[in-house]
């Protein structure tokens, strides 16, 4: 009778079920190569899944995720090692990009959009300004909202010759008024050959006023005016 096969001695050796290798507890049986393909095949295939699907290159596992599996296929545990660290890395978005998580699951990243009101109120810095929410900037016939928190409006202003006259926005501009330019709509020369001469007295956020000296012919004023 020959002896029983130890790891220091040849002898008899009783080869493993596929049910023993898959179980992984039996240490005096010898597995066959088939046997430890069959038990390795789902293993490895669900790893190459996993490479497909998320294409992570690093430097310490190197371009392919599948050459990693394949120089560590020598154990289990091997093998739950590198999945162990594959769901340890993570991505995840900062500054505009929110979003992300482990690589256990696909992971969304997102930018949120700056709505036309948020674009116009400027004061939020954690969303993008769109083409379509600068397009939509809140803008009316007599105020016109641009970049950087300027504003233009327009109209028209009554000014008698002598004593001027004033006028109101219909919307505020929100910090200050910085200019207003005046432009006749009218002649105002009285036809006594003497200047009449309009300069804009006071000037605010909500309203400007405009002088005037002379007797002349009293008229409308288009103005525009710069503030922001």
């Amino acid at each position: 009778t020959e002896a029983t096969a130890t790891e220091a001695a040849e002898g008899v050796v009783e080869l493993a079920t596929q049910g023993e290798v898959n179980a992984g507890v039996d240490d005096v049986r010898a597995v066959t190569s088939l046997k430890l393909a069959t038990r390795l095949a789902p293993i490895i295939q669900s790893i190459l899944d996993e490479s497909d699907a998320r294409q992570i290159a690093d430097a310490s596992l190197g371009d392919d995720i599948s050459d990693e599996v394949a120089a560590r296929i020598g154990s289990d545990d091997a093998l739950q090692a590198l999945i162990d660290a594959l769901e340890g890395r993570t991505i995840t978005g900062t500054g505009l990009v929110t979003g992300g998580g482990n690589l256990a699951a696909n992971r969304s990243l997102s930018v949120s959009a700056a709505t036309a009101a948020e674009v116009a109120a400027g004061q939020s810095n954690n969303k993008a300004v769109t083409p379509l929410g600068l397009r939509n900037l809140p803008q009316t016939w007599d105020s016109v909202i641009g970049l950087g928190g300027s504003i233009i409006k327009t109209g028209v202003v009554y000014v008698n010759f002598p004593g001027g006259g004033s006028h109101t926005f219909p919307m505020a501009f929100p910090t200050a008024c910085n200019r207003v330019l005046l432009t006749p709509l009218g002649n105002p020369n009285g036809g006594d050959e003497s200047d009449e001469p309009w300069w804009i007295s006071t000037m605010n956020a909500s309203s400007f006023s405009v002088g005037s000296v002379n007797s002349g012919n009293s008229t409308s004023f288009a103005y525009l005016a710069i503030g922001h």
